[in-house]
Order: C-alpha cells, then sequence, then structure tokens
C-alpha cells in the first residue's frame, strides 16, 4: 500500500512525485533484463554477489592488521565484485550519513567531501523538498568519488535520547522520519547511487548493540519504527535495506524471516535486497531468514555466504530457488538505478562548490531558536559581543565514527584527550573549520568581540561582565559504538552559564548536540538557539541566524525535557552491563515516544516536539476538512510580522474514540512574505488514525469521532477539528 503523501504543501506539485529517469530508463525493463542476467549466471558467480568485503585494510584503522582490501575495491567501508562478462558492476559502498565517509581521514588520507549537517539537523527543516535536494547533492559527490552505494540514510526513531548515534538519524517521530528519510532516499538514487536504508530495526542504541534484545509488542512496533521505514520505503523505493546488530523480540534481525520475509519482503512488497551490517551475519542459515548479501565478511567468523552457503545448497538445507531470488534482488536494483549504464568513476578535478552551498542551506534551513526575549538578532553594529566557550574560535563539532568526513574547506581540530568521559583518543571531540567568532567579526566589523575559552567559570564570568552581548557557545559530543550516560553537558558547562548568567543578563546560548540535552539554566538567559551538529558550513549559518541575515525556521525533531525522570528509563538501562553481555530491554513506553510519552504521562517538556520561533510572526487559521478518503485538512498561514520568513505549520491527531492521544499527522515548510497569506494542505495517512491489530494482521481505523488541531509545535496547539470516520481496515 503507498500511502498519501502525509506532507503539508502548497499547490505547487511536490518533488515528492518525481520519478527519477534512473528508476525507470527508456526501452529497458529492469526485472526482464534481471531474470535474463541471473538466467545465466552459475552458482560461483551468483555466490559473489552475496559476500561482501571490507574494501580497506582494518589495520590502517587499528582493526584487523593483516587483512588486505580486495583486489578492485576503493579503499572505503565496502566492496562486492561484479559479474563483468555479463555487465554487472560491482558495488562500491561508502558511509554516508554525513557525507562520503573517510573515517579519521585514514581510508583515503586528504580525500576530502562535503561535510554535511547531521541528519538530525535536516530533519529540523520540516522539508521533504530539502532532504530530496541533500540526497542527490550527497549521491552526486558519492558518485563523481566512485561509489555507487550509500550506507544509508538512518531510519531508526530516536527512542532512546542518549543514543551515542542518533544525530544520524532523523527524529523520535515515525511521519517526520519517514517522509524525510524516503525524500533523502530519492535524491541519491536520482544519482544512480543505491540507498541502504538501516538499521532495521529497533537499532535504538551503542552500547552491547550486538548483544541487545529489544523487546516490543508487534502492535507498538508497527506503529513506531516500522512504520517510519515503511512510509520511507514507500516513498523512497530504496535499492537496499540493511539489518541490525541486535536481536527483535528474541530473534537476531538479520535472521529473523517474519521482519525480514514477512513483513519487509511480502507484506510490503520490497523488491531490492538485504544486506548485513558489518559482522552481524552468523551462519549460512540466515540466507533462509531473508538476508540477501553477508557484508564486512572479514569481521565475521568466516564468509557465510561463500564455500557454507555452497554447502548448505548442496545438502538441500538452503533451495536453489532461493539463491537466484538473491542474486535477481541485487542485479534488478542494478538495472532499475542504472548503475551499469551510468558506472561510478572518481571525476578530477573535484568541485567542491555544490555541496558546500547545500551544506550550508541545511545548516541555515535547520538551525533551531528556543528562545528570544528581544535579544537577537544582534542589533548594535559598534557593540562590545563577548563570545565565550565551545571552541567557536576554531569551529564547529561533529559527531564521530563510520559517519566522519574529511571537509572541503581546510583542517579538523581534535580537541586533546581527557578522560572524564572515558572517550578514547581515536574519538575525541572533533571541530570542522568554520569558525562563528571568525565569521562574526566579518559580518559585524565595528563591533568588538573577543573570545574567552570558557574554561573556567570565573574566568569567563569575567570576560562576560562589561560585554552588551554574551554569546555562549555549549556542546555535547556523540559517537557511534558509545551511548552517553546521561543527557548533561559534560565539562562543568552548566556552571559556567551559571557564573556568565550571573555576571550579565544579556546572554545568548549556543548549543552544538547530538542529543537532546537538559538545560537547567534556560530560564536564566535571553536567548537559546540549537545548532545540531552543523556541518562544515555551520559557523557561518550560526552568524548569519545570529546577526539576522538569516530568518531561523528550524523546528524541534525531538523533545527537550526538563529532567531524565521524564524519560520511561530515567537510568539507561543497559549502562554499567559489561561489554558484549546480553541486554534485554522491554521497551514499556511501546509506539509513544517522545513528546508521546510526555503527553500519555503527564508531563511537559522544556520545549516541545516542533518547537521553533522566527524573528517573523506567524498565524495558522481558517481549518477546513476537505475529503476523507483520503482524509484532507487545509489552512491558511499568514505572515503577521514584517520581515519573511519559513513556517511550518503542523497537524495533530489529538483524539480517537474514546481516547486522548497526539500524533503528528502533517506538516508543511512554507515561505511566506511580510503581510502574505499562503494555503497549505495535509494529506492525512490513515494509518496515522488506525491502530494495528496484530491478531487480526491489519491497520484498523474504528468508526467514530476523531479531533485535530493544527500549531506551531506539540505544545501550542490551536482550537479542535473534528472529523467522523468510518471503519477502515487496511493491509500490513
Amino acid at each position: 500500500m503507498v500511502a498519501p503523501a502525509a506532507v503539508g504543501k502548497e499547490a505547487k506539485p511536490s518533488s515528492a512525485n518525481n520519478v527519477s529517469s534512473a528508476e525507470v530508463p527508456a526501452g529497458a525493463n529492469p526485472q526482464e533484463r534481471a531474470l535474463r542476467t541471473v538466467s545465466q549466471m552459475s552458482v560461483d558467480e551468483m555466490l559473489r554477489l552475496f559476500v561482501g568485503h571490507v574494501g580497506i585494510d582494518l589495520g590502517v584503522l587499528g582493526g584487523m592488521p593483516g587483512v588486505p582490501p580486495p583486489a578492485g575495491s576503493r579503499n572505503s567501508a565496502g566492496f562486492v565484485p561484479g559479474v563483468e562478462r555479463l555487465g554487472v558492476p560491482p558495488l562500491w559502498e561508502t558511509d554516508a550519513m554525513l557525507g562520503v565517509g573517510n573515517l579519521r581521514d585514514k581510508m583515503r588520507p586528504g580525500d576530502t567531501a562535503t561535510a554535511f549537517p547531521s541528519t538530525l539537523l535536516l530533519a529540523a527543516s520540516f522539508d521533504p523538498d530539502l532532504a530530496d535536494r541533500t540526497g542527490s547533492a550527497l549521491g552526486s559527490e558519492a558518485h563523481r568519488k566512485g561509489y555507487n552505494v550509500l550506507l544509508g540514510p538512518g531510519l531508526n526513531q530516536l527512542r532512546e535520547p542518549r543514543n551515542g548515534r542518533n544525530f544520524e538519524y532523523f527524529s523520535e517521530d515515525p511521519l517526520l522520519t519517514g517522509l524525510m528519510g524516503g525524500a533523502m532516499i530519492r535524491g541519491i538514487q536520482s544519482q544512480h547511487v543505491v540507498a541502504a536504508a538501516k538499521h532495521f530495526a529497533l537499532n535504538s542504541t551503542q552500547v552491547n548493540q550486538n548483544t541487545l534484545d529489544a523487546r516490543i509488542d508487534e502492535g507498538a512496533l508497527r506503529e513506531s519504527e516500522l512504520l517510519a521505514f515503511q512510509i520511507a520505503l514507500e516513498q523512497g523505493r530504496p535499492g537496499s535495506v540493511m539489518c541490525s546488530y541486535n536481536a527483535l523480540n528474541g530473534t537476531p534481525t538479520c535472521n529473523s524471516p517474519w521482519l525480514l520475509e514477512t513483513v519487509l519482503k511480502k507484506q510490503w512488497k520490497f523488491d531490492g535486497w538485504v544486506m548485513s551490517d558489518w559482522g552481524a551475519t552468523k551462519g549460512a542459515d540466515f540466507a533462509n531468514s531473508g538476508l540477501d548479501q553477508q557484508s564486512g565478511s572479514e569481521i565475521d567468523a568466516e564468509p557465510w555466504f561463500a564455500d557454507a552457503l555452497r554447502q548448505s545448497v548442496q545438502k538441500g538445507q538452503t533451495s536453489k530457488r532461493r539463491l537466484r531470488d538473491m542474486a535477481l534482488r541485487i542485479v534488478r536494483t542494478q538495472f532499475r538505478l542504472g548503475l551499469d549504464r551510468f558506472p561510478a568513476a572518481r571525476t578530477e578535478p573535484f568541485d567542491p562548490e555544490p555541496g558546500a552551498r547545500m551544506a550550508l542551506e541545511v545548516a541555515r534551513r535547520g538551525i533551531v531558536l528556543l528562545k528570544n526575549n528581544g535579544i537577537l538578532p544582534l542589533h548594535q553594529p559598534e557593540a562590545i559581543i563577548s563570545a565565550i566557550g565551545g571552541f567557536a574560535d576554531r569551529g564547529v563539532l561533529r559527531g564521530s565514527g563510520s559517519s566522519e568526513v574529511t571537509p572541503t574547506n581546510g583542517k579538523l581540530f581534535v580537541m586533546p584527550a581527557f578522560d572524564e568521559q572515558g572517550y578514547e583518543a581515536v574519538r575525541n571531540p572533533t571541530f570542522l573549520p568554520s569558525s562563528p567568532v571568525k565569521v562574526l567579526r566579518e559580518k559585524l566589523p565595528l563591533a568588538m568581540i573577543s573570545y574567552d575559552p570558557g574554561m573556567g567559570a570565573k574566568d569567563a564570568a569575567l570576560a562576560a561582565r562589561n560585554a552588551d552581548t554574551v554569546l555562549l557557545f555549549l556542546w555535547r559530543h556523540e559517537t557511534e559504538t558509545r551511548d552517553s550516560p546521561d543527557m548533561r553537558l559534560p565539562l562543568g558547562q552548566n556552571e559556567l552559564v551559571e557564573a556568565v548568567a550571573a555576571a550579565n543578563p544579556n546572554v545568548v546560548v549556543i548549543v552544538q548536540s547530538g542529543n537532546p540535552v537538559l538545560m537547567p539554566w534556560a530560564d536564566k538567559v535571553k536567548g537559546i538557539v540549537w545548532a545540531g551538529f552543523p556541518g562544515q558550513e555551520g559557523g557561518k549559518a550560526i552568524a548569519e541566524i545570529l546577526t539576522g541575515e538569516v530568518n531561523p525556521s528550524g523546528h524541534l525533531p525531538f523533545s527537550l525535557f526538563r529532567s531524565h525522570e521524564q524519560l520511561p528509563f530515567p537510568e539507561l538501562p543497559n549502562q554499567g552491563v559489561a561489554f558484549f553481555k546480553p541486554v534485554t530491554v522491554n521497551y514499556k513506553e511501546g509506539a509513544d515516544v517522545g513528546y508521546r510519552w510526555l503527553a500519555k504521562s503527564g508531563q511537559s517538556p522544556l520545549f516541545p516536539f516542533g518547537h521553533g520561533l522566527s524573528y517573523t510572526t506567524f498565524d495558522i487559521a481558517n481549518p477546513s476538512v476537505g475529503a476523507v478518503k483520503p482524509l484532507r485538512i487545509s489552512a491558511v498561514v499568514r505572515n503577521t510580522g514584517g520581515k519573511a520568513g519559513r513556517a511550518v505549520p503542523q497537524l495533530y491527531l489529538t483524539q480517537t474514540p474514546g481516547e486522548q492521544t497526539i500524533k503528528l499527522a502533517g506538516f508543511a515548510s512554507v515561505l511566506v512574505e511580510a503581510g502574505e497569506s499562503k494555503s497549505v494542505q495535509f494529506d492525512v495517512d490513515p494509518r496515522i488514525l488506525a491502530n494495528y491489530d496484530a491478531a487480526k494482521g491489519k491497520w484498523v481505523v474504528r468508526a467514530g469521532s476523531y479531533n485535530f488541531a493544527l500549531g506551531k509545535s506539540a505544545g501550542e496547539l490551536g482550537p479542535a477539528i473534528k472529523v467522523d470516520m468510518q471503519t477502515i481496515t487496511l493491509d500490513p
């Protein structure tokens, strides 16, 4: 079932309906071509497609010395040989969540690419068109660097706000994640590059993820993370899906017939191939559960999908029909996306400018103005400004792990090692070369802008005392393989805010983080900006927003909590468990993640999901209900201020028959001139109204009265919009 658009839009056609020329090449049928090709393959040739290799000598990364990359690889995350005689190209795979990956600049020393803002910051734009264009820019760079598979995007829900990899994901909401992720997939694949949607599924933590058994009811899973994946697959049709390390309800996801065969391939009609995460394949029998390709076989105990799978076929344990299906899925996807007709090859010289422009636009659109008591934009041309902390004289923070990119705009600054958080030397906080302080000095030439590193609260307070405005830069590093033990800012930064705010009332805090953080000082400062991990052009984007050159339009893709006690698990469930020891987590919140959990438990966040301020004001009025099948709700957005800005009206389901609830049901991103009004419409996906009945295997919309509300966030909603619905049942 293909869902309605489910995202607010203006009258112009949505890019969601565009089909890439790579999808249906003129005069060719990918299915027929693939059938003919696979029919000519020997068993050896098919097996070649099923075994992925690490594309670099692991010793370079401090891993497994003496394991050289296979011939034909291109020094990246993965490589799968092709079948040259039949025109099936190799797969050159690169990590790709925030740009063409080059972990620690050791895979390909000096090979630069655009370091894009975090996916979480992209999601804060609430604009699938921007995600589509970002994916296209990312796919274009990958193709020009010789890669035809991007290992992303990540579609996991922000179920656990301390997960060290959340900066690579989109949001705590399945609709926002699904639509933004699907749009990014469309963009990537428009460039003849396969997108591998990951990590399927419920990969909500980093610590002990290889031994985690994530437990959740099927109905709750269908209504949360699986819905995010399902919408993204419908909207983007990725060529591949990557299963995850963890187990789901007792079964490893890469060996789950229910997840891979029943749900993904049969119910959702996914026609691409399933690859494992690197090191997640534990036997040849995983092929019988729906896994089509073993990735990073050098990390596993053995290349299970080579001789072991051959023997499984010879013994009748795996059917030849299954073998052909595995090959067909890989080859058909390559033909559908044109990997054979538009081969990926390194282009020299590499032009960095298109990527840099795209990275800057994403940062401008994603940065969120959380609080503004008249202090922003900076309006005194000859002001005395004290900038403090966050290495803001050097650059902007990025996350760590396989998503690391060597940027095109200069050298990285790596923070010296420290012990308080237990970081390994190779995962020290790293800053991209884009200094907000440097750009501010360029944009405010008459201002006196000093910088203090913020290493001591007393020194920082002295530096702040006589300033007209204080810009206080805070940060928290996040990394793959580790979770943060809590949501606090490290290294005494909360105490730093307290001291500076006591010394000067005119403080703006700029937070760089890849997760929600606690802000116990929020009522003591006049301005708060969440800048996420803003990418290689982030310093410029931050300065432009602070000075008012850019009107902020980002909205939170997660809830900002008041305390750990507001979480379903105040203590991280696997904290203190020895690494690689089995861990079971029962996700008691079910489908009620983030803002839905807060509403269900009667709690209010510090800042709600969807919150974001502007330097102008908007009014959302005149709601009306159009068709019911599918349900369409319209409204008018009016700019009531004196400056052009981008509004993000949001539609929420607030009541189903006999039950209070809150679910994002639609959203729009609309550029509105001062005094102008624009109409928006929301086509509501019926699954947002439904509950999943696991016994029946159906989505069920109950007959009765439903209430919706329009607003600017999950915590700022207008009057109820009543809609009467008849019973609807939908296939899974």
